[in-house]
């Protein structure tokens, strides 16, 4: 059963509960009230059960769900260096690639920094493997930032790496977002980097005006 057919059962049970209420008190005499306390207190009560065990399945199933989705996607998740290899194995085949590496985001909402740093070196080590091919342009970022501190997606900018033989050079020994600060780049927004890397495929026979 899933989480939405789950919330529609507790709402039917409540309004057919508040319903059956309305209607009794709807038929009682006018000016009267209930003498009988331990039987009205007996129902109330067994409406009530009825409510906290639906919500608690409610609840079960939230968690289930999520556990099956947090398992799914670990299985289904291929090691980057696997990822690299897939690649290669189908380069021939396509004339674009898009490799998408979740762990850093994962350990950043985690707020596991040792994990989050490890995922960054594994990254490194596999980057040899998509090298092989030598590709006419190769872009490196991310969707977002997710530091670690703050346990979520923020909104620092997102350091990018542009290789191609017409990109030209900053001539930076290594990849890091102190270094991208002072990238001939400078600070684009995100939907002009697929014109950049056209741009570097020369695929325009003009770009700008």
């Amino acid at each position: 059963m899933s989480l939405l057919w789950a919330a529609l059962i507790v709402v039917a049970v409540t309004v057919v509960a508040i319903g059956a209420m309305l209607l009794v008190r709807r038929s009682a005499p006018e000016g009267s009230y209930f003498e009988d306390g331990d039987r009205a207190a007996g129902v109330f009560g067994v409406l009530a059960t009825g409510f906290a065990v639906l919500l608690g399945f409610v609840v079960f199933l939230a968690f289930e769900s999520f556990d099956t989705s947090r398992s799914g996607a670990v299985t289904e998740a291929e090691t980057i260096a696997e990822q690299f290899e897939r690649y290669l194995k189908e380069y021939d085949n396509y004339d674009f690639f898009f490799i998408h590496y979740k762990y850093t985001d994962k350990y950043g909402e985690d707020g596991n920094f040792a994990a989050k740093k490890k995922a960054i070196e594994d990254f490194d080590a596999a980057l040899p493997i998509l090298l092989k091919k030598k590709p006419d342009v190769l872009a490196i970022t991310g969707d977002h930032s997710t530091p670690c501190a703050l346990h979520g997606h923020s909104w620092h900018p997102q350091p990018v790496l542009l290789h191609s033989v017409n990109s030209g050079s900053d001539k930076l020994e290594r990849f890091t977002e102190t270094g991208a600060n002072i990238g001939s780049l400078g600070v684009f927004e995100a939907k002009f980097l697929m014109r950049l890397m056209q741009a570097n495929a020369k695929m325009f026979d003009k770009f700008g005006a």
